[in-house]
């Protein structure tokens, strides 16, 4: 709809803004590349005050999008490294 209307053009005295693709890797062999997620929710069990929170880190092997390793606390993560086994 916007492109129909012809207002996708930059509007305003600063320059546009340039954005740059992420590089693509290709991964050959497991154990290379990997990837981490951090995933926040609140507990169905119910504290004194307020919902417990929780937080999941699970770290991905980028070749077979498997999970190497995982950490799961009630309070901020400290994120210490993994050395995946």
């Amino acid at each position: 709809m916007l492109k129909t209307h012809e207002l996708l053009a930059h509007r305003g005295r600063a320059p546009p803004a340039h954005r740059a693709r992420p590089r693509a890797y290709e991964v050959t062999v497991p154990r290379t590349l990997f990837s981490w997620e951090i995933t926040y929710w609140l507990s169905p069990i119910r504290g004194q005050y307020l919902w417990i929170p929780f937080y999941l880190a699970v770290l991905l092997d980028g070749y077979s999008c498997k999970v190497v390793g995982r950490e799961m606390e009630n309070t901020d993560l400290p994120l210490i490294p993994w050395t995946p086994g």
